[in-house]
């Protein structure tokens, strides 16, 4: 197994472009970590892999996507971040969120 520490800019479309690239000089990912990635040897190009922005989704809805993505034998990991995510105090940009939930804000400590 070997593991790789990457950081993206551009964290959706980077990281399946990364995947993918991976997956052609023959390693699969078979573990996510918040820093790292861990990969096995296999055969070239034999895995395809997409990566999919979910924390906008309600639970009930995330629930029902990956039901979908089961019943159609794709196998998901779950990656925990905050994507994209730009703070200053208390104000956040949130650049894949859902329209209307792009800037957030916390009230603070009392």
């Amino acid at each position: 197994m070997i593991r790789k520490f990457k950081l993206f800019l551009s964290p959706i479309q980077a990281l399946t472009a990364w995947l993918n690239k991976m997956s052609r000089e023959g390693y699969r990912l078979v573990k996510v970590g918040k820093i790292f990635y861990y990969f096995e040897e296999c055969e070239r190009s034999k895995y395809v892999y997409n990566v999919d922005y979910v924390a906008n989704k309600s639970y009930d809805d995330l629930r029902e996507y990956e039901r979908f993505l089961e019943e159609s034998n794709i196998r998901y990991m779950e990656k925990p971040a905050n994507i994209g995510k730009v703070s200053i105090g208390s104000v956040r940009w949130r650049p894949y969120a859902d329209k209307g939930a792009k800037i957030a804000t916390s009230k603070g400590r009392r």
